[in-house]
Protein backbone atom coordinates (compact mmCIF):
# COMPACT_ATOMS: atom_id res chain seq x y z
CA UNK A 1 0.00 0.00 0.00
CA UNK A 2 2.76 2.44 0.92
CA UNK A 3 4.67 1.80 -2.31
CA UNK A 4 1.50 2.31 -4.32
CA UNK A 5 0.84 5.68 -2.65
CA UNK A 6 4.23 7.06 -3.77
CA UNK A 7 4.35 5.36 -7.16
CA UNK A 8 5.31 7.41 -10.26
CA UNK A 9 2.02 6.24 -11.80
CA UNK A 10 -1.03 8.32 -10.86
CA UNK A 11 -3.51 5.43 -10.98
CA UNK A 12 -1.29 3.38 -8.66
CA UNK A 13 -1.09 6.30 -6.20
CA UNK A 14 -4.85 6.65 -6.14
CA UNK A 15 -5.29 2.93 -5.58
CA UNK A 16 -2.86 3.11 -2.67
CA UNK A 17 -4.65 6.07 -1.13
CA UNK A 18 -7.99 4.28 -1.53
CA UNK A 19 -6.61 1.26 0.33
CA UNK A 20 -5.05 3.44 3.03
CA UNK A 21 -8.36 5.21 3.62
CA UNK A 22 -10.69 2.20 3.29
CA UNK A 23 -8.61 -0.11 5.48
CA UNK A 24 -8.24 2.67 8.08
CA UNK A 25 -4.51 2.09 8.50
CA UNK A 26 -3.53 4.14 11.58
CA UNK A 27 0.07 5.00 10.59
CA UNK A 28 1.54 5.50 7.13
CA UNK A 29 4.65 3.30 6.62
CA UNK A 30 7.78 5.44 6.93
CA UNK A 31 9.87 3.13 4.74
CA UNK A 32 7.76 4.03 1.70
CA UNK A 33 8.49 7.74 2.16
CA UNK A 34 12.23 7.03 2.06
CA UNK A 35 12.04 5.18 -1.26
CA UNK A 36 12.75 8.35 -3.27
CA UNK A 37 13.52 12.03 -2.84
CA UNK A 38 10.03 13.10 -3.89
CA UNK A 39 7.99 10.33 -2.24
CA UNK A 40 6.63 12.60 0.49
CA UNK A 41 5.69 15.25 -2.04
CA UNK A 42 3.92 12.76 -4.28
CA UNK A 43 1.92 11.53 -1.31
CA UNK A 44 1.15 15.05 -0.08
CA UNK A 45 -0.01 16.54 -3.37
CA UNK A 46 -1.86 13.42 -4.56
CA UNK A 47 -3.81 13.32 -1.28
CA UNK A 48 -5.07 16.82 -2.07
CA UNK A 49 -6.51 15.73 -5.40
CA UNK A 50 -8.66 12.86 -4.14
CA UNK A 51 -11.48 12.55 -1.62
CA UNK A 52 -10.29 11.08 1.68
CA UNK A 53 -11.80 10.77 5.12
CA UNK A 54 -10.76 13.43 7.68
CA UNK A 55 -8.80 10.85 9.68
CA UNK A 56 -6.86 9.68 6.62
CA UNK A 57 -6.00 13.29 5.75
CA UNK A 58 -4.64 13.86 9.25
CA UNK A 59 -2.56 10.67 9.19
CA UNK A 60 -1.02 11.53 5.82
CA UNK A 61 -0.14 15.04 6.97
CA UNK A 62 1.52 13.65 10.10
CA UNK A 63 3.51 11.26 7.90
CA UNK A 64 4.92 13.96 5.59
CA UNK A 65 5.75 16.49 8.33
CA UNK A 66 9.27 15.04 9.04
CA UNK A 67 10.23 15.47 5.38
CA UNK A 68 8.72 18.94 5.24
CA UNK A 69 10.58 20.16 8.31
CA UNK A 70 13.92 19.72 6.57
CA UNK A 71 12.83 21.11 3.19
CA UNK A 72 14.67 24.21 1.99
CA UNK A 73 12.01 25.31 -0.51
CA UNK A 74 8.34 26.13 -0.01
CA UNK A 75 7.29 22.57 0.78
CA UNK A 76 7.48 23.20 4.51
CA UNK A 77 5.13 26.20 4.25
CA UNK A 78 2.75 24.21 2.03
CA UNK A 79 2.46 21.40 4.57
CA UNK A 80 2.05 23.83 7.46
CA UNK A 81 -0.69 25.74 5.63
CA UNK A 82 -2.44 22.47 4.78
CA UNK A 83 -2.34 21.42 8.43
CA UNK A 84 -4.15 24.61 9.45
CA UNK A 85 -6.55 24.41 6.50
CA UNK A 86 -7.68 20.83 7.14
CA UNK A 87 -7.85 21.30 10.92
CA UNK A 88 -10.22 24.17 10.19
CA UNK A 89 -12.01 22.43 7.33
CA UNK A 90 -12.68 19.25 9.34
CA UNK A 91 -12.72 20.60 12.87
CA UNK A 92 -14.13 17.34 14.20
CA UNK A 93 -12.31 14.17 13.13
CA UNK A 94 -9.25 15.69 11.43
CA UNK A 95 -8.42 18.12 14.23
CA UNK A 96 -9.00 15.42 16.84
CA UNK A 97 -6.75 12.98 14.96
CA UNK A 98 -4.01 15.59 14.64
CA UNK A 99 -4.24 16.36 18.33
CA UNK A 100 -4.23 12.67 19.29
CA UNK A 101 -1.41 11.41 17.05
CA UNK A 102 0.65 14.51 16.32
CA UNK A 103 0.52 16.76 19.37
CA UNK A 104 4.16 15.95 20.14
CA UNK A 105 5.30 17.06 16.66
CA UNK A 106 6.36 20.72 16.65
CA UNK A 107 4.81 21.68 13.32
CA UNK A 108 1.50 19.97 14.07
CA UNK A 109 1.34 21.52 17.54
CA UNK A 110 2.06 24.98 16.08
CA UNK A 111 -0.70 24.61 13.45
CA UNK A 112 -3.22 23.50 16.08
CA UNK A 113 -2.21 26.37 18.31
CA UNK A 114 -2.68 28.90 15.51
CA UNK A 115 -6.26 27.87 14.80
CA UNK A 116 -7.29 27.66 18.46
CA UNK A 117 -7.77 31.43 18.39
CA UNK A 118 -10.45 30.99 15.76
CA UNK A 119 -12.39 28.34 17.66
CA UNK A 120 -12.11 29.80 21.16
CA UNK A 121 -11.94 33.55 20.55
CA UNK A 122 -13.15 34.57 17.10
CA UNK A 123 -16.25 32.37 17.07
CA UNK A 124 -17.27 33.51 20.55
CA UNK A 125 -16.79 37.15 19.59
CA UNK A 126 -18.88 36.66 16.44
CA UNK A 127 -21.60 34.88 18.42
CA UNK A 128 -21.82 37.77 20.88
CA UNK A 129 -21.81 40.47 18.20
CA UNK A 130 -24.95 42.53 17.87
CA UNK A 131 -25.33 41.78 14.19
CA UNK A 132 -25.70 38.10 15.04
CA UNK A 133 -29.02 38.90 16.75
CA UNK A 134 -30.41 40.48 13.58
CA UNK A 135 -32.62 38.41 11.33
CA UNK A 136 -33.25 38.93 7.63
CA UNK A 137 -36.97 38.60 6.79
CA UNK A 138 -37.65 35.23 5.21
CA UNK A 139 -34.19 33.83 5.99
CA UNK A 140 -35.41 31.30 8.56
CA UNK A 141 -38.09 30.03 6.19
CA UNK A 142 -35.57 29.83 3.33
CA UNK A 143 -33.17 27.79 5.48
CA UNK A 144 -35.96 25.39 6.43
CA UNK A 145 -36.98 24.96 2.80
CA UNK A 146 -33.37 24.46 1.74
CA UNK A 147 -32.83 21.74 4.34
CA UNK A 148 -36.05 20.01 3.30
CA UNK A 149 -35.10 20.13 -0.38
CA UNK A 150 -31.55 18.97 0.34
CA UNK A 151 -32.83 16.06 2.42
CA UNK A 152 -35.13 15.05 -0.42
CA UNK A 153 -32.29 15.22 -2.95
CA UNK A 154 -30.07 13.04 -0.76
CA UNK A 155 -32.83 10.45 -0.32
CA UNK A 156 -33.61 10.40 -4.05
CA UNK A 157 -29.92 10.11 -4.97
CA UNK A 158 -29.40 7.27 -2.47
CA UNK A 159 -32.37 5.39 -3.88
CA UNK A 160 -31.25 5.81 -7.50
CA UNK A 161 -27.66 4.68 -6.81
CA UNK A 162 -28.45 1.78 -4.48
CA UNK A 163 -29.08 -1.62 -6.12
CA UNK A 164 -30.72 -2.83 -2.90
CA UNK A 165 -33.14 0.09 -2.57
CA UNK A 166 -34.08 -0.15 -6.23
CA UNK A 167 -35.46 -3.66 -5.57
CA UNK A 168 -37.73 -2.45 -2.78
CA UNK A 169 -41.06 -0.72 -2.89
CA UNK A 170 -41.32 2.45 -0.81
CA UNK A 171 -44.55 3.28 1.01
CA UNK A 172 -45.25 6.45 2.97
CA UNK A 173 -47.17 5.82 6.20
CA UNK A 174 -49.74 8.44 7.09
CA UNK A 175 -49.76 7.60 10.79
CA UNK A 176 -48.75 4.95 13.32
CA UNK A 177 -45.45 3.40 14.38
CA UNK A 178 -45.89 -0.13 12.97
CA UNK A 179 -46.54 -1.67 9.58
CA UNK A 180 -47.64 -4.95 8.00
CA UNK A 181 -46.57 -6.45 4.69
CA UNK A 182 -48.73 -8.35 2.20
CA UNK A 183 -46.74 -11.41 1.15
CA UNK A 184 -47.86 -14.64 -0.50
CA UNK A 185 -51.55 -13.78 -0.28
CA UNK A 186 -51.57 -13.01 3.44
CA UNK A 187 -51.02 -10.00 5.62
CA UNK A 188 -48.17 -10.37 8.08
CA UNK A 189 -48.35 -9.30 11.70
CA UNK A 190 -47.66 -5.67 12.46
CA UNK A 191 -43.96 -4.94 12.98
CA UNK A 192 -42.61 -1.85 14.77
CA UNK A 193 -40.69 0.60 12.62
CA UNK A 194 -36.91 0.65 12.96
CA UNK A 195 -34.80 3.72 12.24
CA UNK A 196 -31.17 3.87 11.12
CA UNK A 197 -28.86 6.76 10.35
CA UNK A 198 -25.39 7.47 8.99
CA UNK A 199 -23.45 10.61 9.82
CA UNK A 200 -20.46 12.18 8.10
CA UNK A 201 -18.45 15.37 8.47
CA UNK A 202 -18.65 17.79 5.55
CA UNK A 203 -15.78 20.14 4.66
CA UNK A 204 -16.69 23.42 6.35
CA UNK A 205 -14.64 25.74 4.12
CA UNK A 206 -16.12 24.24 0.96
CA UNK A 207 -19.44 25.80 1.98
CA UNK A 208 -18.28 28.93 3.82
CA UNK A 209 -15.60 29.97 1.30
CA UNK A 210 -16.02 28.01 -1.97
CA UNK A 211 -14.08 30.52 -4.09
CA UNK A 212 -10.93 30.26 -1.99
CA UNK A 213 -11.16 26.47 -1.98
CA UNK A 214 -11.52 26.44 -5.78
CA UNK A 215 -8.44 28.65 -6.17
CA UNK A 216 -6.51 26.46 -3.74
CA UNK A 217 -7.48 23.33 -5.71
CA UNK A 218 -6.18 24.83 -8.97
CA UNK A 219 -2.94 25.85 -7.30
CA UNK A 220 -2.48 22.36 -5.86
CA UNK A 221 -2.86 20.72 -9.27
CA UNK A 222 -0.28 23.03 -10.82
CA UNK A 223 2.21 22.48 -7.99
CA UNK A 224 1.66 18.72 -8.18
CA UNK A 225 2.41 18.70 -11.90
CA UNK A 226 5.59 20.71 -11.50
CA UNK A 227 6.71 18.53 -8.58
CA UNK A 228 5.95 15.11 -10.03
CA UNK A 229 6.38 15.34 -13.75
CA UNK A 230 5.94 11.58 -13.86
CA UNK A 231 2.33 11.11 -14.91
Amino acid sequence: MGRLCVSPDMDARRLGLYLFDTLEIPVFPEASLKSSGIASRLLFYESQRVILSPKAIARILIAVVPSAEGAADGFQDAVFDELKLQAHNFAGECRTELRTRGASIAMVAKALSDIETYFHTDLERAHKAGINAMEVPGHRRAVKEYRRRFSGQVAKSAESHSPLLSLMKTTQLLYGDSASTYLGGRLTDAMPLVSSSVSMELPFLLFSDPEEMAIASITRVEVHRSTAGVE
